[in-house]
């Protein structure tokens, strides 16, 4: 996402209250990464999407899951670059330890002062998801079982990311509003 000129951008939450969503640890093994966690965070921003979206299908090779995603080129690279962020930082500290991917909605408000000659944006952050994601050095000796668990750990993680989106609503601006991916917290 581009920002304007050299605008200082505060991250603040919506009246002090920022929504809180955390799936359960996602244990993949590094052959499968990219695939689960692009999954999980497609989920995740396609149902936060505003507006209406024309959805597409993603298949997953593994295991039959399909999960929808926005064809929307800046989203499908945000995912792509988090994910390849995520893979390089795994790589420097250590697969088999907890990592996480968050996901931060936003909405950007321009504050002006001193008679309106300077302004500045502000972050207003409304909504984070985190996924925790703990790389297996070595999966299941059973290809077969272990696929059976990843699959079983999308599939809940989806469902938990519709459950909550159906019935956590009244918090999500009416204006346009953004997102980013961050890594370990790392701003992309």
């Amino acid at each position: 996402m581009a920002y304007h000129g050299n605008a200082k951008m505060a991250m603040a939450a919506t009246a002090g209250v920022t929504h809180e969503h955390e799936l359960e640890e996602l244990r993949v093994g590094v052959s499968e990464l990219a695939e689960c966690v692009a999954c999980l965070l497609h989920t995740i921003l396609f149902t936060r999407a505003p507006g209406p979206v024309r959805p597409a299908e993603a298949h997953c090779r593994f295991r039959p899951i399909t999960y929808a995603y926005c064809p929307v080129a800046e989203v499908t690279r945000k995912v792509d670059a988090a994910i390849a962020q995520f893979q390089r930082h795994m790589t420097r500290h250590h697969a088999g330890r907890g990592h996480r991917i968050t996901v931060v909605f936003f909405e950007t408000r321009v504050n002006k002062a001193l008679f309106g000659f300077v302004q500045n944006e502000e972050k207003v952050v409304w909504e984070k998801w985190t996924l925790p994601i703990r790389v297996l050095v070595h999966p299941s000796a059973n290809p077969d079982e272990y696929h059976m668990q990843l699959e079983s750990q999308l599939r809940h993680g989806m469902l938990q990311i519709v459950s909550t989106v159906q019935t956590d609503t009244q918090h999500i601006p009416l204006g346009i509003y953004d997102c980013e991916l961050l890594v370990n917290d790392d701003v992309l």
